[in-house]
This record gives C-alpha cells, structure tokens and sequence, in this order.
C-alpha cells in the first residue's frame, strides 16, 4: 500500500464517520428546527436560504447545490396546488426535467412528500432535484437537494443527517471535540456522564500506560469464565484446524479474504473502495467523534517485513491526524489464525490532549491490510479488550470470501446506469439503476423505471439482496433465496472525464463514488 493509497482510504473513512449533526441550539426555517451537518454554513438570499457544504460556493460553479423554500399560499401536501407549484419550481432549477417520483413520507418527524426530478445532461451524466416538502408555519417548506447523482450519493450520509434532523427540537450536544481539534466554546459546562462500568474511559495522561498484553488467544474466552447466572461457562471453542477463537455471541464478517467475528451490535458501513468501517452500538451518539475503527489497505504491500512500512504508515496518518511519531518498535502479533504486527503511533491534538492510531496489519489474499483504531487512549484502552477478542477471531474466508477468491475488492462501492427516451409524440422513458457491491461479498440492486406518454405516466421499482462474486470475467450475483445470474464485465474509462465505468452484459454503469481510472 503506498502512503497516497492508505491517506486517501483513511481520510474517506474519517469523513464517512464524522458526526451528522452539530451540537448548536437547532435553528429553525419558518418555525421548523433542523441541524446543519458538520462543517455545513447558511446563507440566506431573498426568499431561499441556501445550506452550503463546506468547499461548495454559493453561487453554484461546484455543481451542487441545497436549500430551503417556503411558499405562504400553500397549505396543504394533498392536491394538484403543491405538484403545480413543485413543476414550477423545478423549472426554475432545472430547467427540463422530467418528474421520476413522489412519494409521501417522513421527513423528519414530520409527514411530507418527496419529489425527485431527473434531467440527462451530455458530459456530466445525470442531474437529479429533490423536493423534501413538509409543512411549516403558515404555510409549506421544502428542503431542496440539486446535484449530478454521484454527488449527492457521495453526501448520502451528510443529507440523510440533515433530513432526519428536520422538526426535533434537542439535538444530542457534544460531549467533546472530536479528537480534541478546537478550542472549548467560552461558557461551556463540563462534560458529565452516566457512570460506566469499571475501565471504560480512563483518565487521559500526557504519557498513557501501556495496558498490560493479552496472554494468548481470546481474552474474554481464556480459561474459565463466569456466566450471567454467576455459574462457570466453558470457553468458546477454537474455529477447527485454525488458531482462531470465535466471538462468543458474535457475527461473522467477510472482508478481502479474510473473516472476523463482531459483537452482534456492532454495525458496518462502507468506505472507499475496500475499506469498512466497524462501528460500535453507540457510534456518534454523542455527536462528537472520539475513536474510530476501520478495516482498511489496497493490498498493494505485500510484506510487513519491508524496509517502508513505517514510514508508510506514518505519511498516511499525517493526512488525518497531523504529528503522530512511533511509539517504540512494531511488535510481532498473532491475530487468530494470522500472523502479523502491531505499530501504536501517538501525538498531542492543538490543544494538548494525546492522540493514539493503533493498527493491527496482517496478510490476506490480496497483500497486506489492517485494522486501524484511532482516538483518545482513554477511548481505546476502554474497548482493548473487546478489540482483541476480535482480533483473536481472524481467520482464512470461507463462502463468500472464498467464492470471490479474494479478487473483486476495485469493484467495491456504488455503479449508477441511466437511460433517457424522447418520442416525437412527446413520450418517453427513463430508467435508473443503482448497484452497490459491498466489500462482504454482498450487494444491493434498485432501480426505477419512468415511461410517459400524452396521457399520463407509469412508474415501476424493482429490488433485489444477495451475494455477489467475480468469477473470470464475469460478475455472478447470487440473490436472497433465488438462483444464481452471472453478466459478462468489461471495465472502460469515461471518454471525457475518464472515470472509472464498468459494463455488465452490456449496460454501462457509472461510479458513484470518487476512484481512480482502471
């Protein structure tokens, strides 16, 4: 893995993990609270106050553009009034589109509708608008989304924060700044909590202990141990003709050739390319982002042993977390069934509190890759244990890592397939599919299909989950009970942008998310 590969895979991984929602009061749009993602700002222009990602100008030139609406005339989401009123509107934004749906929903806590309208733009590949519309005081907001699709996938997380934030009115405050970046906004109380249980968030020191090593094998299944009745339960038994010892209670994930068991309340999110986040039950509920943990790496190391490695390691995490130095020598590890190293790394935030990136590597099929936990000590030391018992499942895929043969992993993340047809008598259709291969050997398909004619509009959705896996030249998706379909796979290069495409059994697809050219 170069230093510019891992950077880039851990600074993706960060910017999917940030907390949605600021820790302000909620400000409100015509009596309505809602929070602004993190980094996000507002600025009000005439009867729109357009809500701006941080790096997005507010005159649009970034090609993205989101706001809030209002219409005092309109009282109700139900009748022609409020669709007449939406056509204009998107006439207004984007200027012959086509509506694709409307659908009526939550948003927020409030009931709403949801309108999205789609236009083919030549070089730039489709343009979506999104209507979020809801009702307000003394008349009808909307929250307005306009992007080409892969940008406003790429801030599914940011949009869906925001959109969830709509109507409540107590936003969960910070219990910290994340990673300690920032100073304390004058005024603030100090930070209290439920008490926990022994161990968890220890006192941060300027030079944190060294907790004491695991013996061997699992830690929370070594020896004897004493169950919930206060009886002895026997330890979990090893995975057979491995050195693994599987997670009592846990499930099994498979990632890059490679399975590891996680506590059955952790969630997993995807990242760029190969990488996954592992995210603990209460991840983000504190808005803040204190610790992370990520399974990550291209394989493009193929030895731990090379001269690099460190200095490797150190670059990349330079880009997320600036001044962090080695502490003492890597360490030779033994992750379940899987020999491999341990570097810790450590460092002071700007304003003075210590900084820790531990990364576990180890080999898989495809070279060498890791689990990186980064955060405050306090934090880590909290979850070593739980960590360990983790790092203690590791073993050789079997199912579906194995049906992928540890190949296929430069096809993980999200491919989007648009057509549009115009007829003569003003008819057409429109279809839009959306796959999204997971880094576990699983993928999602939706896709919705628009036809018009001088009489009215039909719309249809299709929808299918299963296992996917890269056989030869082929992609072979396995649905959820059904029988397996396998489509010839050619990658290409956009012609104008060169962006990375593939091409099943014909039918382009288009990434969603930001990768470099096959």
């Amino acid at each position: 893995m170069t230093s510019r590969t891992l950077a880039v895979r851990l600074a993706t991984l960060l910017a999917l993990a940030a907390p949605p929602l600021t820790a302000q009061e909620a400000p409100r749009w015509h009596g309505v609270p809602y929070t602004l993602p993190v980094g996000w700002t507002s600025q009000a222009t005439d009867d729109v106050l357009l809500l701006l990602p941080k790096g997005v100008a507010a005159d649009g030139t970034g090609g993205e553009a989101y706001g809030l609406l209002f219409d005092a005339e309109l009282q109700s989401l139900e009748g022609e009034e409020l669709a007449e009123a939406i056509a204009d509107a998107s006439g207004s934004l984007l200027e012959g589109s086509t509506l694709s749906s409307d659908r009526a929903g939550k948003i927020g806590v409030l009931d709403g509708r949801t309108f999205r309208y789609v236009l083919a733009v030549e070089g730039q590949g489709r343009v979506e608008l999104r209507f979020h519309v809801f009702l307000a005081e003394g008349g009808v907001a909307s929250l307005f989304a306009i992007a080409e699709q892969g940008k406003l996938s790429a801030r599914k997380t940011e949009l869906d924060a925001l959109l969830d934030s709509i109507g409540r009115t107590t936003p969960v405050k910070p219990k910290r700044k994340p990673f300690g970046l920032g100073k304390k906004d004058e005024g603030e109380t100090p930070r209290t909590e439920a008490p926990k249980d022994e161990g968890e968030d220890t006192p941060v020191t300027e030079e944190p202990v060294e907790e004491e090593r695991p013996k061997r094998g699992n830690p929370l299944t070594r020896n004897r141990q004493r169950g919930e009745d206060g009886g002895e339960s026997q330890p979990e038994p090893k995975e057979p003709g491995t050195g693994a010892v599987r997670l009592p209670g846990g499930k099994e994930q498979v990632w890059c050739g490679v399975a590891i068991d996680l506590p059955a309340d952790w969630r997993t999110e995807a990242g760029e390319e190969d990488a996954l986040l592992l995210l603990p039950p209460d991840f983000g509920q504190s808005g803040v982002l204190d610790e992370i943990y990520a399974l990550c790496g291209d394989g493009s190391l193929k030895s731990l042993d090379a001269e690099d490695v460190v200095e490797q390691l150190q670059q990349a995490l330079e880009q997320i977390q600036p001044g962090l130095t080695l502490r003492g020598a890597p360490r030779a590890a033994k992750f379940g069934a899987l020999s491999g190293k341990e570097f810790v790394f450590t460092g002071s935030s700007p304003d003075g509190q210590t900084v820790e990136a531990r990364v576990w590597a180890f080999p898989t099929p495809g070279g060498v890759r890791a689990l990186l936990g980064l955060g405050f000590p306090g934090k880590l030391q909290a979850r070593s244990r739980l960590v360990q018992s983790m790092l203690g499942s590791l073993r050789a895929a079997k199912g579906a890592g194995k049906q992928q043969g540890g190949g296929g992993q430069e096809l993980v993340g999200q491919w989007v397939y648009f057509s549009n047809f115009n007829a003569n008598n003003g008819g057409g259709s429109a279809r839009q599919a959306v796959i999204t291969l997971r880094a576990n050997g699983t993928y999602e398909y939706d896709a919705e299909n628009c036809s018009t004619n001088p009489f009215g509009a039909a719309w249809g959705e299709s929808r299918s989950e299963g296992n996917w896996a890269l056989r030869g030249n082929a992609l072979v998706f396995t649905p959820y009970g059904g029988e397996a379909e396998s489509y010839p796979l050619e990658k290409r290069n956009h012609p104008k942008n060169n962006d990375p495409m593939i091409v099943l059994d014909g039918k382009t697809f288009v990434t969603a998310t930001q990768r470099r050219p096959w």
